[in-house]
């Protein structure tokens, strides 16, 4: 029996590859399963990791700020393609959460400018293309501060020029928009690919502040205020920044997008570079999965865009989680299974510290179900 083993990062917990592993360890107690272990992701944190596991590209590092303005040295993947010189980045590695706490503060103080400051390092090395996998950001600007990075001047409603230490969303009013056509002419000869971890439109219900941004700290009246800029925004701006997608990353797509940037799902990148329709196709069952399956997860988080290919190929699939707490038992339609790997209550801290082992044994009960049902 062929399986394939395609799971999300355990936030906080186990990489990508980890968690398959560490399932694999335990199905593989029945020894005529044939597991595969495919890296995978949904364009958010572990993208990088998941394309050089798969045998893509050489790491490098290179320098930018953080979230919050402090300096860092983050990884690029280097890659060839068509005779052009491209480059995989993401997001949460410059401008993730990295184990913090946020607060109602860190929404004010948070920015994604060292996106732009990398994206300059990138041209300046003459890179053809690159591909920025969007997701797992601490950030709500919209993007606005990686254009800060590069040149594009923003003002607040007295028309004070903004600061470059700040969320540039909380006070937007309007920028300039010579500026910003002189960011897209210096653009144009980079191709731009956009790789979204969800399918969020930039503002309202489902957007990076209603639907993301009190996970990052927001209070009710920061989430209001931050929704009303966004707005404003979208009412200057000559390109649909409600195309989906446009929400992810805290709006960091939309900002991707106004530099000339083309939105794809995160996830269709990963299964374009690792042939994992092929993988999909050869298994027998699927088992997936990430840290949490919530509503989130409607809105193409990497354990729906494995189940929408392997249904689409008639193909069992089981999802495994840390977390599962959901209202939209619509959910369940798309799996053949939802199950949680804890033994029973424990606190965060406790489920994130045994994620390994309870991986372990979830694998030896599933493989045992399996051959049990084959029997």
């Amino acid at each position: 029996m062929n399986i394939l083993i395609a799971i999300d990062s355990f936030k906080g917990s186990l990489s990508s590859m980890e968690a398959g592993r560490a399932l694999c360890s335990g199905m593989s107690t029945i020894k005529d399963f044939n597991i595969q272990v495919c890296p995978v992701s949904d364009g958010g944190e572990g993208s990088l990791e998941a394309l050089f596991q798969n045998g893509m590209g050489a790491y490098r590092k290179m320098p930018c700020k953080n979230a919050f303005g402090m300096d860092t040295m983050v990884d690029v993947l280097l890659f060839e393609e068509a005779n052009k010189n491209c480059c995989a980045i993401e997001t949460a590695s410059m401008i993730g959460i990295h184990g913090r706490i946020p607060t109602k503060d860190t929404v004010k103080a948070t920015s994604s400018y060292g996106l732009g400051q990398l994206i300059l390092h990138l041209v300046a090395h003459e890179i053809d293309k690159i591909l920025v996998f969007v997701g797992g950001t601490i950030t709500t600007d919209a993007g606005l501060g990686a254009l800060q990075a590069l040149g594009l001047s923003l003002y607040d409603e007295i028309e004070e020029l903004l600061p470059h230490n700040t969320n540039p969303l909380m006070d937007f009013y309007r920028y300039d928009k010579q500026k910003l056509q002189e960011i897209q002419d210096r653009l144009r000869t980079v191709e731009l690919v956009i790789g979204t971890d969800v399918n969020a439109p930039l503002y309202g219900k489902y957007g990076c502040a209603r639907m993301y941004a009190r996970q990052k700290g927001a209070d009710e009246r920061q989430i209001q205020q931050m929704e009303n800029r966004l707005r404003k925004l979208d009412t200057q701006c000559d390109v649909d920044l409600m195309e989906p997608g446009c929400g992810a990353g805290g709006g960091v797509a939309a900002g991707l997008k106004l530099m000339g940037g083309h939105l794809v799902s995160g996830f269709e990148l990963i299964k374009q570079y690792t042939d994992l329709e092929t993988k999909v196709q050869l298994a027998d069952l699927v088992v997936t999965g990430e840290g949490a399956i919530n509503d989130q997860t409607l809105q193409g988080k990497l354990p729906m865009q494995m189940a929408l290919l392997a249904k689409r190929m008639n193909k069992p699939i089981v999802a495994l989680c840390g977390q599962k707490n959901y209202t939209d038992k619509t959910l369940n339609d798309f799996f053949d299974g939802i199950f949680s790997i804890q033994p029973g209550v424990c606190s965060l801290k406790e489920a994130i510290h045994h994620t390994r082992m309870n991986l372990e044994e979830t694998g030896i009960q599933l493989a045992k179900l399996i051959q049990g049902v084959r029997l």
